[in-house]
């Protein structure tokens, strides 16, 4: 599950912020077949729109939860790194 565009929209401007990210994440034992344990959906919300990249980690929760925060601030500063250069 993505967040629509509108979702992280409003919660930039509640905070006051160029960028925000966001996860979704299927932590429960039992995953399904379209949705299986540790698939994780991240998504940057900037002035340029929403950029989300679907992940499928393996591990306990720990692993899953580090992997995503990883891949989360690794997206971000991409994304800001690319704002940068913009200018």
């Amino acid at each position: 599950m993505k967040y629509p565009k509108e979702y992280l929209d409003e919660i930039k401007t509640r905070l006051k912020v160029s960028s925000v990210v966001s996860k979704t994440v299927s932590l429960k034992k039992r995953g399904k077949e379209e949705k299986p344990v540790g698939t994780v959906w991240i998504s940057v919300a900037d002035s340029e729109g929403v950029f989300s990249q679907k992940l499928t980690l393996d591990g306990d929760r720990s692993a899953v939860r580090h992997g995503t925060v990883l891949a989360a601030l690794t997206l971000l500063l991409e994304h800001l790194v690319d704002e940068e250069t913009d200018l």
